[in-house]
């Protein structure tokens, strides 16, 4: 079992304040660097998704204000490994003083940083997250810790003035923005696309970097979201296209727009999609400005930098975090012009568009992993370099397999760039 406790610290003179969070696995640590183990000897733990985060629920009680003119504003986040502050949630308080936010976390971290302006006073909180047994994900149980006052902030404020939102959501009743991995981060995801066969899992046949920013209704649902991607990079002979499916119907869209492909409807979605579905490009050829086939991939050649694709969903009415799952959700690839051929992320659900007489076939156990628990799409909440061309991700990230075979539980922090995880000979980095 993975039970979960919160820690606060406490400090001197601001407003009662009250925190719960929830959330799944802080492993444990080994104290030594694996050694390169082959593929084909993995034993991964049954129901293993590869998730890379998981997430925390953030709940406060700030001391009710009568005075119409406080300003109240609170900013959610956390340190990243040389302890820069990354923003991930912000937002004015209401009268009442209650927040709540969802926080997909990565796994490594094990700290959130709650920072409150009130007037011309700033103050900061550290809640620890930790697990009590090792286990990833498991149960999940609450607590609360009431912070009587909170402790003076350590640096300035992480934002100051109005929430800055594009021209084009101007008007929306927009009271929170959540950022996904945060406002100044982009995590990856990466393919091997020879589904179902496993190929030479290199994950390099197509990348991209990705950034989703949500727009919140004061009562901290969903009524937008702004999505950016961009390819890093082209590993593949096939001229594979790229979508997003949202867990929602159709008819929970209001409108999309932005760097959609052409074979969308008025309404940016999928012609023909019961579902919220979403195609960017057809090919690379129409994200890359390099060769479509081989962009940024072999070692010694000069890097290749990629336009954004950004693009917006509206719905019709504000979405709850619990019916839209955690950014950036459902991302897929289709393979070499054939829209059937879908590949997603372990236990994603394929769209109404996917041939289903595929599954089960060849190296495929059915839901988009090997008989060994192995997956043909890796999301990581981090830029990621990726492996070069015709190196197994094994050989260039050096503890995905023992993270992997932990289910998740040991080398969390594996796609990052601490220790001696990597081998940087075998990898792109931009």
């Amino acid at each position: 079992m993975n039970n979960c406790t919160v820690d606060g610290l406490k400090g001197a003179a601001l407003a009662a304040l009250l925190f719960t969070l929830s959330a799944c696995g802080e492993p444990l640590e080994p104290p030594i660097e694996p050694e390169v183990r082959s593929l084909n000897e993995v034993e991964i733990p049954a129901g293993f998704d590869f998730a890379t985060s998981r997430d925390v629920t953030v709940s406060a009680q700030l001391s009710p204000s009568t005075d119409s003119t406080l300003v109240r504003r609170l900013h959610v986040g956390a340190r990243d490994q040389s302890g820069t502050f990354d923003l991930m949630f912000e937002g004015f308080v209401g009268a009442d003083g209650i927040f709540s936010a969802v926080i997909p976390l990565a796994a490594w971290r094990s700290e959130l940083t709650v920072q409150i302006e009130e007037g011309n006073e700033v103050r900061t909180a550290d809640l620890s997250v930790r697990a009590t047994e090792a286990g990833y994900p498991r149960d999940v149980i609450r607590e609360s810790v009431t912070i009587g006052t909170l402790q003076p902030a350590r640096s300035p404020s992480v934002a100051s003035g109005p929430q800055r939102l594009p021209s084009d959501l101007e008007g929306f009743p927009i009271a929170y923005t959540s950022y996904y991995p945060s406002q100044s981060t982009y995590g990856t995801i990466a393919f091997e696309d020879n589904w179902p066969w496993m190929g030479d899992y290199d994950f390099n046949d197509l990348v991209l970097s990705y950034h989703v920013v949500m727009y919140r209704s004061p009562a901290f649902d969903v009524v937008a979201m702004e999505f950016f991607f961009k390819v890093e990079a082209v590993g593949a002979e096939y001229r594979n296209g790229f979508g997003l499916s949202l867990p929602v119907p159709r008819r929970r869209i209001n409108t999309a727009y932005g760097n959609l492909s052409s074979r969308s409807d008025a309404d940016g979605l999928e012609a023909g999609a019961d579902n919220a579905v979403f195609i960017l490009f057809d090919t690379p050829g129409a994200a890359t400005q390099g060769d479509p086939t081989m962009t940024n991939t072999l070692p010694g050649e000069s890097l290749v930098e990629n336009p954004e694709i950004r693009f917006v969903v509206q719905f019709q009415t504000p979405l709850k975090d619990a019916e839209l799952g955690t950014p950036p959700f459902d991302p897929f690839l289709f393979v070499n012009g054939d829209r059937g051929r879908e590949i997603h992320l372990i236990g994603k659900p394929p769209t109404e568009m996917a041939n289903a007489s595929l599954f089960g076939t060849a190296d495929d156990s059915g839901n988009y992993s090997t008989p060994s628990g192995l997956p043909w799409a890796i999301l990581v909440p981090e830029f990621w370099p990726w492996p070069s061309e015709r190196t197994p991700v094994n050989e260039a990230h050096l503890e995905f397999v023992p993270w992997a075979e932990s289910g998740g539980t040991l080398y969390t922090d594996w796609f990052t760039s601490k220790g001696n995880n990597r081998n940087s000979n075998k990898l792109i980095s931009p």
